[in-house]
């Protein structure tokens, strides 16, 4: 390309407007453009009339199924031991706290297992008396005795059941996991509890 060559400016004077390639990013007739904002509108329209049924409409409630969770811990000096009557007692003192989403009624304490029976406490301290209603995240002290009978050759560890009324008439028990029960209850099985005095 010969550099010293100049180039001549177009006249644009020239350019004859009918011969201009039609502009493909317009957006058309003026028609089309109404047709297109009218679609718009509509639109926009019904989105705000479907939010306000949506926002207006009463909201269901949003129901949290009852969830029952008693759980029992050892309270302060537990497993102490005396002789009562030729036969070990053992004080276990229980810390019940609710970890459900609804108050808990306690009606009764139970123990059961061969050898096993519920006494009452042979140091004389008080225990609460039940029922309990425990709020959840509430918790409750109480202290029980537990016997050991020497005469009962085999006396694996008790099993203590709580009731908690469903109505008037009716209750339900359940078995409740005592922390180190087992050895608790061991002490009763070796002198001075049972055997060699």
């Amino acid at each position: 390309m010969d550099a010293s060559r100049e180039i001549d400016p177009i006249d644009w004077s020239t350019v004859d407007a009918a011969e201009v390639e039609p502009d493909l990013i317009s957006g058309g007739s003026t028609g089309s453009r109404r047709a297109w904002a009218a679609v718009l509108i509509g639109g926009v329209l019904l989105g705000a009339v479907g939010m306000h049924f949506l926002d207006a409409r009463p909201s269901a409630a949003v129901s949290t199924p009852s969830v029952l969770d008693v759980r029992v811990s050892l309270g302060a000096m537990a497993g102490t031991m005396t002789v009562v009557a030729g036969d070990p007692v053992v004080s276990i003192p229980l810390v019940f706290t609710n970890f459900g989403n609804q108050p808990v009624t306690l009606s009764e304490i139970g123990v059961s297992g061969p050898g096993a029976s519920l006494v009452a406490d042979p140091g004389g301290r008080p225990s609460q008396m039940l029922p309990w209603t425990l709020a959840p995240g509430a918790s409750v002290d109480t202290l029980i005795a537990v016997r050991s009978d020497c005469s009962v050759a085999v006396r694996p560890p008790p099993q203590i059941t709580v009731e908690m009324p469903l109505s008037a008439d009716t209750s339900t028990g359940f078995s409740v996991a005592v922390p180190d029960l087992d050895r608790i209850w061991g002490q009763t099985l070796v002198a001075p509890g049972c055997g060699l005095r």
